[in-house]
């Protein structure tokens, strides 16, 4: 893969399950994704930008009853699911990501193939760089190439 590639949801996925479970995460992990995921949107409004085109406006909803649910698990540690939601120009409260009870990870079921890179790019970011996550990340999953040579070197 390389820097203009995209990724997929499978392989952010895929990412998560050959290196964490729902037991290995907790709140401050999720409000942590969150921000990532923020500074992502930010990332893809301002390449945006640049060129002249609409911008997304996408951020962390702001609305209470939009905030991030995180519920914990009464039989192990960790979380047992948590939902991220996300706001943008015309809409509020959309899924940014949802870690299910089931153990589906959803990710911006609503947006396209380009339109969901920023919430990939800012998972993979989060793997690696929040959760020291090695396996399965692609070296184009860091959007910024500095900051991905950075994490490696911790």
């Amino acid at each position: 893969m390389t820097l203009s590639d995209k990724l997929t949801r499978d392989q952010v996925r895929d990412a998560f399950n050959r290196n964490l479970t729902y037991a290995d995460l907790c709140g401050i992990d999720i409000r942590a994704l969150q921000g990532f995921i923020a500074i992502e949107c930010a990332r893809h409004d301002r390449k945006l930008a640049s060129k002249g085109e609409l911008l997304m406006l996408m951020q962390p909803s702001c609305l209470k009853k939009h905030a991030p649910n995180i519920s914990a698990s009464t039989e192990r540690p960790g979380i047992y699911e948590a939902f991220l939601r996300v706001d943008g120009r015309y809409w509020q409260g959309r899924e940014a990501v949802s870690f299910n009870g089931d153990g589906f990870i959803g990710i911006a079921g609503w947006a396209d193939d380009n339109n969901v890179q920023p919430f990939l790019r800012g998972f993979m970011r989060w793997l690696k760089e929040w959760m020291n996550c090695t396996r399965g990340i692609p070296r184009s999953a860091i959007a910024d190439p500095a900051a991905y040579a950075a994490a490696l070197a911790c």
